[in-house]
């Protein structure tokens, strides 16, 4: 009888069996290396045995709960056992963002256009309105299936002569190519007047061959910046599984598996300072075999064993490795521009992706589309998709929902707390507050999520702890208009702020003062300084400036005059046109001013220039300093009320500096007003240059007359047989835009030849209202001299009669002379 070990000698190979996956060889854990019977795949890195000894862990066969547990191989796309595989194939979860994820942020970029009132506002230097154009009107348009040999100059030459006149120089003309296939010209043109798309297909039409040209808009882009409130929905993050690779340390020794275990664990043990998973050791530990085996996920690529050897220590290495294949091996450069080229196949994208610096097993990208409908558009086509490097893996595509603020550092120090209060009902709903390292005079805040609702209502919840406690007395905002000028003002404000720990803040524009800091204690300050508002009771005189005044005033005269009139308040307005000083008290106090002014023995004061620390509007020291790229320095406050000032009541619209005594009078560019202003001060500044472009243009655009609609029309030429009938997309308002009023189922000449109704004149008479006498804006007096300017067309107005002036020294001059004085004194001064 043979010998079992002749018959196993001469038995055959095992091919069969060769062609089955080794379990163990999966595991890391087959012992017999090259000399087994099944099959190796070689999507595994084996260490040479020579250099260790043969691995062995005895695996339980038996059913156990393994079921539940999803497999990582699956989710990392390779799993080799398919349908037999003891864990479970479950899709991974979806992406939810972490709060502490750090993109490297680039700076948003901002053209300067806004939507306000229902158009499409462009800005430029100077916070100016260059462009307002309506939702069915356009500057640019596309034309398409144009010759081949077009060029932009004759292109300007066609549509000359049907009355469009074009910039050749903003004209780009690019070679396309058809279906058929064919090669033709497309064109993006630039008109010098908005027109509406259905005229200009009509003109482009009337071109000699001009039927086959087609003809699309190309509304003016809206980039919402990192100053502005509103909420950006353009913003994409793709997501994908990097290429991990796993290890498998076996020890003999349990303490030896352990020891290496929590080194990695705990962040001892990095490989190229990337932190690994590591496994609780397993193993076996039997009389005739005794092996431990400590996983390592989330390797490198191209991690060696030689790697891995060189962050454990000599007396603690393990006597085999072995590696895992990649799922896929390509170059992260190769790995973005594949998956940006997606991206950009759905619609044009601003910038570069932003790559996460995250070091977790996905790997992240953010990129921005010109338009959100683009974003959604992505989302609904590639999430879910195949990687185009590797068919197994899936990208993750969701639309990230953003909003910047950017506040004053004082606003973020006093309402820190509470924003810290509701930081973490935030974050359970998956919307997520990142605070920026705060600059000079700024920190900027940022929420980001992926519901809509959601972030939504946080940023509701952010804007109103940002907005601070109005101060107001019986319902109305408590404010006196010394306040705006006052640079003493601090004398009230900070024994209340030192009082009850808060920080409060002038706002020029909208006529108030806010509280910022715990709600009970902004609400103690609130009255106390309404209590303060009440006692004060003086009046507002303004002494224009000739030349030769406000040089005295620039030398020394404003020093001496507040020394004369101390403790009152004396202020050198050099944002006003012409300059003033402006002098806060009673009739004596201005007579004395007057005469220091006009005196017959005024001298100049030895010139006493600014000192490089030194406010160029208040002539002290510059609190919270700001410095414009001409070097001149501002107080914050100081400079946010420059430029509110010069947005709504200057004849000269441009925002301009006043440094060195007015004479720099350099337009500030609008990047320089969003690096300095905050971004409600900013928007605010802008919305109010507009509504005062538009009371300036009434021949051009008119308000809506529905109270609070505020959305505008494009008036009719004048001359025009039928003035076109304009519906407010907002209030659903119908009314002639040659009228401004509804008058249906009747002529412009019918509804003009009606009385008016007298009531409304008596009720304006009653209420003390007068219309100013070009653009027929309402005004109220409220206090001061009968010297008003127009919120509207800023024209300078005498309250007496209406009659309008170019400037205010004109209209002081009529009321010295005509009416014999600047404005009533009261009885008992």
């Amino acid at each position: 009888m043979q010998s079992s070990k002749a018959a196993f000698a001469r038995a055959p190979e095992f091919t069969p069996l060769q062609q089955i996956n080794c379990r163990y060889f999966a595991l890391g854990a087959c012992k017999y290396g090259d000399a087994c019977r099944y099959a190796h795949p070689q999507t595994t890195k084996k260490v040479p045995e020579e250099e260790f000894a043969a691995l062995k862990i005895k695996h339980d066969t038996i059913s156990d709960s393994r079921h539940q547990v999803p497999c990582k191989f699956f989710a990392w796309g390779h799993c080799n056992r398919g349908l037999t595989c003891s864990f479970a194939h479950v899709a991974p979860p979806e992406y939810s963002q972490r709060e502490n994820e750090d993109f490297e942020e680039l700076e948003d970029g901002d053209n300067g256009a806004r939507e306000l009132g229902g158009a499409i506002v462009q800005f430029g230097d100077g916070a100016t309105v260059s462009a307002v154009s309506l939702r069915t009107e356009f500057y640019s348009f596309r034309l398409s299936y144009l010759p081949e040999e077009t060029t932009s100059e004759s292109i300007a030459s066609w549509l000359a002569e049907v009355g469009v006149t074009v910039e050749p120089s903003k004209t780009r003309v690019a070679t396309m190519t058809g279906n058929e296939p064919y090669v033709y010209s497309s064109a993006e043109i630039t008109t010098t007047e908005p027109i509406s798309l259905g005229e200009m297909r009509i003109k482009a039409a009337s071109i000699p061959g001009g039927k086959n040209i087609e003809v699309t808009a190309v509304p003016l882009r809206i980039v919402q910046g990192s100053n502005t409130h509103t909420i950006d929905c353009r913003r994409v993050q793709c997501s994908w599984y990097r290429p991990v690779c796993t290890a498998w340390l076996n020890f003999r020794s349990e303490s030896l598996a352990k020891r290496v275990s929590r080194g990695f664990q705990s962040g001892k043990c990095k490989i190229e300072g990337r932190e690994v998973t590591a496994s609780v050791p397993t193993g076996t530990n039997t009389r005739f075999l005794q092996s431990y085996t400590v996983t390592l996920s989330n390797l490198p690529p191209h991690i060696t064993k030689e790697k891995i050897l060189s962050v454990i220590e000599t007396n603690n290495l393990p006597r085999n490795i072995e590696i895992s294949e990649p799922a896929y091996r390509v170059k992260d450069d190769t790995a973005i521009a594949q998956v940006q080229s997606l991206l950009t196949d759905i619609g044009e994208l601003e910038g570069d992706p932003v790559v996460s610096k995250s070091g977790l097993k996905r790997f992240k990208i953010q990129v921005k589309y010109a338009h959100e409908s683009d974003a959604r558009t992505a989302v609904s086509k590639l999430h879910d998709a195949a990687l185009p490097f590797y068919s197994r893996g899936r990208l993750t595509v969701q639309v990230v929902i953003s909003a910047k603020f950017k506040v004053l550092n004082r606003v973020y120090q006093a309402v820190e707390p509470r924003i810290k209060a509701q930081r973490q009902e935030w974050i359970d709903s998956k919307v997520f507050l990142r605070v920026y390292p705060p600059s000079a005079a700024f920190t900027c805040l940022k929420l980001e999520g992926q519901d809509a609702k959601q972030v939504a209502s946080v940023k509701q919840a952010l804007d109103l702890i940002l907005a601070g406690c109005v101060v107001e007395h019986n319902g109305q905002a408590v404010w006196r208009e010394a306040w705006g000028k006052m640079k003493n003002i601090s004398s009230m404000l900070k024994p209340v702020e030192q009082a009850f720990g808060v920080f409060i803040s002038r706002d020029t524009l909208r006529r108030q003062l806010r509280v910022y800091g715990p709600p009970k204690s902004c609400m103690k300050a609130a009255n106390r300084l309404a209590e303060l508002a009440l006692v004060e009771n003086e009046f507002r005189f303004e002494i224009p400036l000739d030349s030769d005044r406000f040089r005295w005033a620039c030398q020394g005269g404003h020093n001496e005059l507040s020394l004369a009139l101390e403790p009152k308040s004396v202020t050198l307005d050099v944002v006003s046109s012409p300059k003033q000083i402006i002098i806060h008290g009673n009739q004596d106090d201005y007579e004395k001013a007057l005469s220091l002014i006009h005196g017959a023995n005024k001298q100049l004061i030895k010139a006493v220039t600014p000192t490089g620390k030194d406010c160029s509007a208040c002539w002290t020291k510059a609190e919270c300093p700001v410095r414009t790229q001409c070097g001149h320095i501002y107080c914050s406050e100081c400079f946010e009320a420059l430029c509110s000032s010069k947005s709504t009541t200057d004849s000269d619209l441009s925002i301009r500096c006043v440094g060195a005594a007015d004479t720099c009078k350099r337009i500030l560019p609008l990047s320089e007003l969003r690096e300095h202003l905050s971004s409600t001060t900013l928007e605010d500044i802008l919305g109010a240059a507009f509504s005062s472009y538009i009371a300036r243009n009434p021949a051009e655009f008119r308000f809506c007359p529905t109270p609070d609609c505020g959305t505008v029309y494009r008036v009719a030429r004048e001359g025009a047989n039928a003035p076109p009938a304009h519906t407010c997309g907002k209030c659903l308002v119908s009314l002639c835009t040659a009228c401004h009023v509804s008058h249906e189922n009747q002529s412009c000449a019918e509804y003009k030849s009606q009385i008016p109704d007298p009531r409304v004149e008596m009720l304006k008479k009653n209420l003390g209202i007068k219309d100013c006498p070009k653009c027929k804006t309402s005004m109220e007096k409220i206090d001061g001299c009968d010297h008003m300017t127009c919120q509207g067309c800023g024209a300078h107005i005498c309250w007496k009669c209406m009659e309008s002036f170019k400037s205010a020294t004109d209209c002081y001059d009529h009321l010295n002379s005509i009416h014999g004085g600047i404005m009533d004194v009261p009885d008992g001064l």
